[in-house]
């Protein structure tokens, strides 16, 4: 693994952004005397109630809550982890992110030089388009304007075994090989990858290219489509073609259509769907799904109506299961048979396409119809075949109300009375604030604002402590992440808690106000700890000390009961 960023960087980078420029990027801000303020992007609402400070470099919202500085709302608008963020605004002000000395420093340096090769790749193409009257009459007639192509950095790799080779000053062969631009035949000879094709650039969330995609212009230039070999940077199974673009053109991504090929992306940001996105010659996966759910909450499946393409589809289905929850839906459309994306919106437009989007069924609806089709339901065993064939669907999806909703469907179209359930108990409003003592939920606000308190904890705060730390209700999640990832920043600590029942009270502490320096919070700190620790010891010790009376209440009793035996058999 890469070595870890070192926090001067971190402390340059906040210093060189302005926050005001990277929330203005992705909301809509409007200047009210000093602050900035627009819609929130975290929830909905029609009065603006986000504001963003650029004195104190802070964004906040009245509506939600939600808070923080640059690097937290790029974490939460852009769904990244911190690492990532981090390298994202690294970018948007040219700044290149360091790395401590790893264990992996070769692999980032030989990294690194195919992302450099790449990124010249990309703009030989681009020149090269400019001048190909074949490729831009080609684009032309597929509908592909010219601001569409340099949104997408569309290029052309032109005839020829060595021109990109040649064409390409201060990269050496190795990089070119390493980046899978270039390949090495039989007789040890190299060629360029790409010959006489449109190419397009798979660009990664954080706006890297990593590979091309290659479209043949001609008769006899091989396959119809190429793609980049599989490389350090560039798996085509985890990648998706278009991700980066549609995050960058969408503020919000509240749904995001999956099609099969490239034209079918341009032709769709073409006619204004931008929130569209293409596997790389391969079926939607299992990584795909949780990389696209990380950016909505809403996936689109667009197939072809053959069987060919009810049969993706369904396969797809199966592998999104263990994604979906209550939050995160799958739904399908099928494109008329003879038709593609492509082709069907540059006929009808893209308000017909719309509709079709629109009139998609949902995912899990599909798979009961289509596990339902050939049976008779009206027969006893039919419905007792469907309920059997539905069982290893269930079991892959996660626990949750969508499953619970799923297997209450299938028990009525199968017949089966509903189980009488226990109410559910009602879970306590964390907002409020969890019932834990004073002293355990102000080191809780200290560990968030300063999650390195941890780790200058001294050996004086052993196993025993730890043990007892673990048990609190509050206290505990915060350590137990820190135990694995002693290096958290702040935010990164937050984002790692999101999944906790008490993340609102979370968020409420590490906005409190702490009216203390540094110093004085990690004595405090220390001390408070201590102070904890003893009073769960206490309450401990007075628990066993209740159990203990209790055994020696039954012991007395069992004798007591043993002498009248005793005295009753005498006489």
């Amino acid at each position: 693994m890469p070595g870890r960023i070192p926090q001067s960087f971190i402390n340059d980078l906040i210093a060189k952004i302005d926050i005001v420029d990277v929330v203005g990027e992705r909301v809509d801000l409007k200047k009210e005397g000093k602050n900035y303020n627009g819609l929130c992007p975290f929830h909905n609402e029609k009065t603006p109630s986000f504001t963003v400070s650029p004195d104190k470099q802070f964004f906040h919202c009245f509506g939600c809550q939600e808070s923080g500085t640059a690097i937290g709302f790029v974490m939460l608008h852009d769904r990244l982890t911190f690492v990532e963020a981090i390298e994202s605004l690294a970018a948007s002000v040219g700044m290149s992110v360091p790395r401590e000395a790893g264990s992996s420093r070769q692999e980032i340096s030989a990294n690194n030089k195919s992302i450099e090769a790449i990124a010249k790749a990309v703009d030989f193409y681009k020149q090269q388009l400019r001048i190909s009257t074949a490729a831009k009459k080609y684009l032309q007639g597929r509908g592909i304007t010219g601001e569409l192509a340099r949104d997408y950095q569309l290029g052309y790799a032109p005839s020829g075994w060595q021109t990109l080779e040649n064409g390409l000053e201060g990269v050496g062969l190795e990089a070119l090989v390493d980046a899978g631009l270039v390949s090495e035949g039989k007789n040890k000879k190299h060629y360029d990858r790409f010959r006489n094709r449109v190419v397009f650039p798979i660009r990664n969330v954080k706006g890297q290219t990593i590979g091309f995609g290659g479209r043949s212009i001609g008769d006899d230039d091989g396959p119809k489509y190429l793609n980049s070999p599989e490389t350090e940077l560039f798996k085509k199974g985890e990648e998706l073609y278009g991700l980066y673009e549609a995050r960058k053109s969408n503020s919000r991504l509240h749904k995001i259509i999956v099609v099969e090929g490239y034209m079918d992306v341009l032709s769709l940001a073409q006619s204004g769907l931008t929130n569209v996105v293409a596997t790389l010659g391969t079926a939607t996966n299992e990584t795909h799904f949780y990389k696209l759910f990380k950016y909505t909450d809403e996936v689109v499946l667009c197939f072809d109506g053959d069987g060919a393409g009810r049969q993706a589809g369904w396969k797809a289905l199966e592998r999104a299961l263990p994604a979906l929850s209550d939050q995160k839906q799958i739904k399908l459309i099928f494109v008329p048979e003879g038709e593609d994306p492509d082709t069907l919106v540059r006929k009808k437009g893209a308000e017909h396409f719309n509709q079709q989007i629109k009139n998609a069924i949902s995912g899990l609806d599909y798979l009961l119809e289509q596990l339902s089709s050939p049976l008779n339901l009206e027969s006893l065993d039919d419905r007792a075949k469907f309920y059997g064939l539905c069982q290893p669907y269930i079991d892959k999806m996660k626990a949750g109300i969508l499953r619970d909703l799923f297997k209450q469907k299938i028990d009525q179209i199968v017949g089966l009375r509903e189980q009488t359930k226990q109410a559910p108990r009602p879970k306590r409003s964390f907002s409020e604030g969890p019932k834990v003592s004073r002293l355990e939920a102000k080191l809780c606000g200290y560990l968030l604002k300063y999650p390195d308190l941890w780790s200058q904890l001294d050996e004086s705060f052993g196993e025993k402590e730890l043990l007892l730390i673990n048990r609190c209700e509050l206290l505990s999640a915060p350590v137990k992440q820190l135990q694995k990832h002693s290096t958290l920043e702040s935010e990164e600590l937050l984002v790692r808690l999101m999944d906790e029942p008490a993340y609102d009270y979370f968020c409420s502490l590490l906005n409190k106000p702490v009216e203390i320096g540094i110093e004085e919070m990690e004595i405090e700190f220390r001390e408070g700890l201590k102070r904890l620790t003893l009073k769960l010891k206490e309450k401990e010790e007075l628990s066993s000390s209740d159990k203990l009376s209790e055994v020696a209440s039954i012991s007395d009793l069992k004798r007591f009961v043993s002498l009248k035996k005793n005295e009753i058999s005498k006489l």
